[in-house]
């Protein structure tokens, strides 16, 4: 997910924040580069492993993720 950017390690984890909607809900987001946009993950209470390293290799800025809201669809072992 970072490498992708060309940018350092501690510039892109600036641009990565979790926060919380509704109280109960618990979000990853990642602000795509050069716009107003961010790509969310809805992260589930019971991540799994596989999740977790599917993260690094998500490009936030990729035209089948931008902008939207994912979630790991651990039948096709991928975000969605």
């Amino acid at each position: 997910m970072l490498g992708h950017t060309g940018e350092s390690v501690g510039r892109a984890l600036g641009r990565i924040t979790l926060f919380r909607w509704a109280g109960w809900l618990r979000h990853l987001g990642v602000e795509v580069p050069n716009s107003r946009v961010w790509t969310r993950l809805e992260l589930p209470e019971d991540l799994s492993e596989e999740a977790r390293l599917a993260v690094i290799d998500l490009d936030p800025t990729a035209d089948e993720v931008r902008g939207r809201l994912l979630h790991w669809d651990e039948t096709t072992k991928t975000w969605r």
